[in-house]
């Protein structure tokens, strides 16, 4: 049970990252091979990790925007967007070196892509966690944690896959310093 805590943990730590950080949902389709790009190239990007809460933390250009505003520019504008931030940061050339070897069309692909991902795997975990519990308790989560907002078909992808993705959390993903429930 404490390993399926940790992956909980993981998850909705990596969910809440992505959504701070999420844009306009892809407009792709996620199959097996999407998914084994992105885990690919998140994985190359832990060590960047830093750069990343950075960004959300101390750039200027995205504090001047409330989520709702950047989800609501272009996808074009998302992606200048982004760069700029990256910029900024003094980390594009690092982010996008990672982004090309996986064949990413902008950072805002690969974050859109996450912002999916994210979503399902959210989404996922918390209907695994629901299985286990009384009805009274599963209903007291949901008022709690509110929907996830995924995609059905993204869903059953994550759910596919569970094994690879959950194997991956369990690798690339330190917990040490998070609450464990």
């Amino acid at each position: 049970m404490k390993g399926v805590t940790r992956i909980l943990c993981r998850s909705l730590a990596t969910l809440v990252m992505l959504v701070l950080t999420s844009a306009a949902l892809a407009d792709v389709t996620l199959n097996e091979k999407a998914l084994d790009n992105w885990l690919a190239t998140t994985k190359d990007f832990m060590p960047m990790q830093e750069v990343f809460e950075s960004i959300s933390k101390d750039s200027a250009i995205a504090s001047q925007y409330t989520e709702e505003e950047f989800k609501a520019l272009s996808l074009e504008k998302q992606d200048e967007l982004l760069d700029d931030m990256l910029k900024e940061q003094n980390a594009y050339d690092k982010v996008y070196k990672v982004l090309n070897q996986h064949d990413w069309g902008s950072a805002g692909d690969y974050m859109r892509v996450s912002s999916r991902l994210g979503m399902a795997i959210g989404a996922h975990m918390r209907d695994l966690m629901m299985q286990s519990l009384p009805p009274e308790q599963q209903q007291m989560m949901r008022e709690m944690a509110g929907e996830v907002d995924a995609e059905p078909e993204d869903v059953a992808l994550v759910s596919q896959h569970w094994e690879k993705i959950s194997s991956f959390m369990a690798e690339n993903m330190d917990t040490s310093d998070m609450p464990m429930p």
